[in-house]
């Protein structure tokens, strides 16, 4: 991975600075992050994002995942990223990514003007900080995961129907079973109880036969 961010000295001003796993998990994100658009997983992951997760950032960073899940919250506190997940995956995005990776040098974030003998046009740098609008790729994004989500959603909905409905026929199965077993028992049980009054029937008449009424 080539190369560089910049870092200003008030990051020892930083409320994370002296919180090791956070900054050091802050660092990896702003030097994993796309320095421009690039499509992933089949959406397009914008430039200061990143798509991650939280077993990929344990494997690279060797923080345990609850320490990981625990920076991740101290830097949404601060404002310093938003993240979007699903069940496959993350979309951090670095909210004031261009402070350190800036695709302008220093002199352009001054404020600009351009001046005619009738008017002037002064351009405001960071305009978007102070009077956002999400980009028609944010919005797309927005729709791409909501898109998946849905579908998750869909099929997690399905699974819950299909668990459902094999209970479902398990039940019945089981009933089916215990309506035979019950049929088999009570066939068995008049078997046995003709089987005893015919035997009481011929012992009544062996008694009868052997000891005449006189």
């Amino acid at each position: 991975m080539e190369g560089w961010i910049k870092l200003h000295r008030k990051i020892f001003d930083w409320k994370w600075y002296k919180d090791g796993n956070t900054f050091r998990l802050f660092i990896h994100l702003l030097l994993s992050a796309n320095h421009e658009d690039r499509k992933q997983e089949g959406i397009i992951v914008k430039r200061g994002q990143l798509m991650t997760g939280r077993s990929e950032l344990h494997e690279i960073t060797g923080l345990s995942e609850r320490a990981i899940r625990t920076c991740i919250n101290h830097l949404k506190s601060t404002s310093e990223l938003t993240i979007k997940s699903t069940s496959k995956y993350s979309i951090i995005t670095l909210c004031n990514y261009d402070k350190y990776n800036s695709q302008k040098s220093s002199t352009d974030q001054q404020p600009t003007s351009k001046s005619t003998s009738k008017y002037s046009i002064i351009t405001l740098c960071n305009y978007d900080k102070y009077n956002s609008q999400k980009s028609s790729t944010d919005q797309q994004i927005d729709q791409q995961i909501d898109h998946i989500e849905e579908q998750e959603e869909q099929e997690e909905e399905e699974k819950e129907k299909e668990k459902e409905e094999i209970i479902f026929l398990n039940k019945e199965e089981e009933k089916k079973r215990e309506a035979e077993e019950f049929e088999k028992w009570r066939i068995e049980n008049d078997k046995k109880n003709a089987e005893f009054i015919e035997r009481e029937r011929l012992k009544e008449y062996n008694e009868n036969k052997e000891y005449p009424d006189t």
